[in-house]
C-alpha cells in the first residue's frame, strides 16, 4: 500500500498512518491525503473545510468523484474498506463524472504526459477519421485521378541542388512540412472552437510547481519536467467540475511557471472557459497561446534553410571531395565525418559542461519524496512461431528536493546534471536508499539558472561512448578520403 500526505511519501505506508492522519488537528484547507495499491488504483481525499471532505477514487482509467461531500468518519470507514479490499463504500456514495476525467497528475507513482488530453475534440476526432480513410482509399482510387502534365521530378531546380539525392531529400521535407502544417491547422481549429465556449466563475482549489515525466524524441528515458500544477473548480447545470487545464498551449516554459502561480492562487475566483456539449472540459485562458506565430515562423525558416544546405552538400559535396582526392569514397567521407563531428562535438560539450557544473556553488537541500516510475522502455516483436509482442520494461528513480538559493526557495528532481537515468527496479532502488525522506544533501546550483541543479556531478560511461563512437567514425572518415596511400584498400580509378 502507497500512502502520501500532501504529496510527501509517509515513512509509514499502513493504513494506520493514514488514519493517524486524520486524526490530527483539523487540517487546512486543500490538505490531501492519498492511499492506493497501484497508480491506476487509489483513493484520494481533499479537505475542502469545515471538516468535509472530498472522496475520490480512480478505477482503471477513469477518475469518480462522490456528489456531496463526506464527514471524517464515512471517510475513516471508506479508507478501512478499501484497505481490507471490500469495495462496498462505493455503493455508500453518488459518484460523478464517471470517466470523464482521467487522472493523470493525481497517481504520484504513474508515468504522465505533459498535460491530460482534452477527450471532447470532436473536430480533431473528425479530422483523424477524414486522414484515416484518405490513406486507406488512396491506392484505390489512384488509377482512377488525372495525371498530371510533369511529376516530381520534373519541378526545375537550380543546378545547384538539382540531383536525384536532393530531390529525394526535398521531399522527404516536404511531407514533414505537410504534417507540421496539418498540426498547425488542428491547432487553430481547436483555438476558434474555444472561443465560442461558455463561461462562468470558479474557484482555485490548488496551485502549486508540479513535476511530469514525459518522453522526448530523443530520449529512451522520460524526462522530468517542471510545470505548474493548478486545479480548479466549477458548476455547471448543477454539477461541481474539476479540471487542471490552463490554456491551449502545448508546452509552457519553466520560466512562466512563478507568473502563472502568483496569477491562479489557491482560494482565488477565476473565470472558467467550458465546452458546452462537454462540461468537463475547461480552460482558464483562451486563444491563441502566445508565441506560437514567432515559433512557426522559425521552424519554418530552418526548415527551409536546413533542406537548401543538404540539397547541396548531396549534389555539390561528392564532387569537390573527388576533386581533392581521386582516391576517395565521398558518401563515406561525408556519413563518417558528419557522424564523427557530431558524436565528438557532444563527448567535449559534456566534458566541459561537468567540470563548469563542479564548481557550481553548493546549498543544503532538503529531500521532500523519493519515487520509483516504471515505464516500457521499448516493444519488440517475439522472434518465435506465437509472434506476440514483448515489452522491455525499465524504472527511473525520482528524489524531489528542495532548496533555497538567493533568498528564495526552488524544488527541483535533477539527481544528475542535464541527465537522467533508469535500469533495473533494483537501480532505481539504490539511488533513492541513498536520498531519505527528510535528509539533508548538497546540490550544485547554477548560479546563472539557479533552477538547474545536481545532487550528484558525474558523467557515466555513455560520455566515453560517444567518445570512441566519434573517433572511430573520424577514422573511417580520413580511411575514405584516400589521402594515405597504406590505407586505400579498395580498387582505385585509373
Amino acid at each position: 500500500m502507497h500512502v502520501e500526505l500532501n504529496g510527501v511519501s509517509l515513512a509509514d505506508q499502513s493504513l494506520d498512518a493514514a488514519l493517524a492522519a486524520l486524526s490530527g488537528s483539523p487540517p487546512e484547507r486543500g490538505w490531501t491525503l492519498l492511499v492506493g495499491r497501484s497508480g491506476t488504483d487509489f483513493v484520494r481525499a481533499t479537505h475542502l473545510g469545515n471538516g468535509k471532505y472530498e472522496l475520490a477514487f480512480l478505477a482503471g482509467k477513469d477518475l469518480r468523484k462522490a456528489a456531496e461531500p463526506v464527514e471524517v468518519n464515512a471517510l475513516r470507514s471508506a479508507l478501512g474498506k478499501y484497505a481490507a479490499g471490500n469495495d462496498s463504500w462505493r455503493g455508500e456514495h453518488q459518484w460523478i463524472n464517471p470517466g470523464a476525467a482521467k487522472s493523470k497528475s493525481a497517481a504520484p507513482f504513474k508515468l504522465e504526459t505533459e498535460f491530460p488530453a482534452m477527450g471532447g475534440s470532436s473536430l480533431v476526432r473528425r479530422l483523424s477519421i477524414v486522414a484515416v480513410v484518405a490513406v486507406i482509399i488512396a491506392p484505390f482510387a489512384w488509377p482512377y485521378l488525372p495525371k498530371p502534365q510533369y511529376g516530381f521530378f520534373d519541378i526545375p531546380l537550380p543546378a545547384a541542388i538539382d540531383s536525384e539525392a536532393a530531390r529525394i531529400i526535398l521531399g522527404f521535407m516536404l511531407v514533414i512540412a505537410a504534417v507540421f502544417a496539418l498540426a498547425v491547422t488542428v491547432k487553430g481549429f481547436e483555438t476558434r472552437s474555444a472561443a465560442k465556449w461558455a463561461t462562468t466563475t470558479g474557484k482555485i482549489i490548488h496551485s502549486s510547481q508540479g513535476f511530469v515525466n514525459k518522453f522526448q524524441m530523443d530520449m529512451s528515458v522520460p524526462v522530468t519536467t517542471a510545470v505548474p500544477k493548478i486545479e480548479y473548480e466549477y458548476t455547471v447545470g448543477g454539477a461541481r467540475h474539476t479540471a487542471s487545464r490552463i490554456s491551449l498551449a502545448e508546452i509552457i516554459g519553466e520560466d512562466e511557471i512563478p507568473g502563472i502561480l502568483a496569477k491562479y492562487k489557491e482560494g482565488s475566483a477565476v473565470t472558467v472557459h467550458y465546452n458546452p456539449r462537454a462540461p468537463h472540459e475547461a480552460l482558464l485562458e483562451r486563444g491563441t497561446p502566445p508565441g506560437i506565430a514567432k515559433g512557426c515562423l522559425y521552424i519554418a525558416l530552418f526548415g527551409m534553410g536546413a533542406t537548401l544546405v543538404l540539397m547541396w552538400i548531396v549534389t555539390n559535396g561528392w564532387q569537390i571531395v573527388s576533386g581533392q582526392s581521386p582516391n576517395s569514397i565521398p558518401p563515406l567521407v561525408a556519413i563518417a565525418g558528419i557522424a564523427g563531428l557530431v558524436f565528438t562535438g557532444s563527448a567535449f560539450s559534456i566534458f566541459r559542461r561537468l567540470s563548469k557544473a563542479r564548481s557550481f556553488p553548493l546549498v543544503t537541500a532538503t529531500i521532500r519524496r523519493t519515487d520509483i516510475v516504471e515505464f516500457v522502455s521499448s516493444v519488440r516483436r517475439n522472434a518465435t512461431v506465437t509472434g506476440r509482442t514483448i515489452k522491455q520494461t525499465a524504472w527511473k528513480p525520482v528524489v524531489e528536493y528542495a532548496y533555497d538559493f538567493n533568498g528564495r526557495e526552488r524544488i527541483s528532481r535533477s539527481i544528475w546534471l542535464d541527465r537522467e537515468d533508469a535500469g533495473s527496479k533494483a537501480f532505481a532502488q539504490r539511488v533513492i536508499d541513498r536520498f531519505p525522506v527528510g535528509s539533508h544533501h548538497m546540490a550544485h546550483v547554477d548560479p546563472d539558472n539557479p533552477k538547474r541543479s545536481a545532487l550528484e556531478i558525474k558523467g557515466g560511461a555513455m560520455i566515453w561512448m560517444l567518445l570512441a563512437v566519434g573517433l572511430f567514425c573520424l577514422f573511417v572518415a580520413y580511411v575514405a578520403t584516400g589521402l594515405n596511400p597504406a590505407l586505400v584498400f579498395w580498387d582505385q580509378p585509373k
